[in-house]
């Protein structure tokens, strides 16, 4: 269960998400394959439904080409 100060941070996080993939003229599903995870989960993550793991940060960041530590500084 995720609790409200966790759900606002999630939601900021996917805010962020959502404002590098943008930057970079990518869909979801584009990001999706270059990330090799799902686009319901990159949907997922730009909505705050999900809590990331370390791995799929990594993922994330590589296919946007920029380091993990970047995916948390918003």
């Amino acid at each position: 269960m995720i609790n409200y100060r966790d759900e606002e941070y999630l939601k900021a996080f996917g805010f962020h998400l959502r404002k590098l993939r943008s930057k970079q003229n990518l869909s979801q599903e584009k990001l999706a394959i270059l990330a090799d995870i799902s686009e319901n989960q990159i949907y997922n993550l730009e909505n705050g439904k999900n809590n990331p793991t370390i791995c799929t940060l990594k993922q994330i960041a590589d296919a946007l080409k920029i380091l993990p530590k970047d995916l948390l500084d918003f």
